[in-house]
């Protein structure tokens, strides 16, 4: 028997339009001075006007990585709406989602799993503890309805935690 804990879709779908917008207007001003003269005119500009000079040729570079920087996290918002599974608690061991970057962790090396719900501005939290006194943490998880409560109660119980 497997346990299975999601993401909380809804929370990346609202961020996605958002994301795309932002990569645009940060790509195009990287690349069009024209429009970095536009945006840096604005009351918000001291950004845009501390990075104006920041360039090889028309190519503005840390409006070019903080495009790639967010197109990269894009990608990864959408594996994550692809495949919704953010942790699977087996009889082995815990398996996040590969975009979290941990490594399958065995029963052997968790000390303790722990649900941190949402506080405002913050998201839910699933809190991984192991023995070896390295803590991960997987954000952003669904906590309606108590599911991850109840996710974290079946975990303990296929890894035989005692919540210690």
């Amino acid at each position: 028997m497997n346990a299975q804990l999601r993401w909380n879709t809804g929370c990346i779908g609202c961020l996605l339009p958002l994301m795309v917008v932002a990569i645009v207007m940060f790509g195009l001003a990287a690349f069009m001075p024209s429009m970095l003269d536009a945006l840096d005119e604005g009351r918000s500009g001291r950004l845009f006007r501390a990075v104006r000079d920041m360039n090889i040729g028309p190519f503005n570079i840390p409006l070019a990585l903080c495009a790639a920087a967010m197109a990269f996290e894009l990608v990864r918002q959408v594996r994550r709406m692809a495949d919704d599974i953010a942790i699977t608690a087996t009889e082995t061991g815990l398996v996040p989602h590969r975009t979290t970057g941990i490594a399958p962790i065995a029963w052997s090396e968790v000390q303790d799993i722990s649900a941190a719900p949402a506080k405002r501005g913050e998201a839910a939290t699933l809190v991984i503890r192991c023995r070896n006194g390295r803590a991960h943490r997987i954000k952003a998880v669904d906590s309606r309805g108590g599911v991850m409560d109840e996710f974290v109660r079946e975990a303990r119980k296929l890894g035989d935690l005692d919540g210690t």
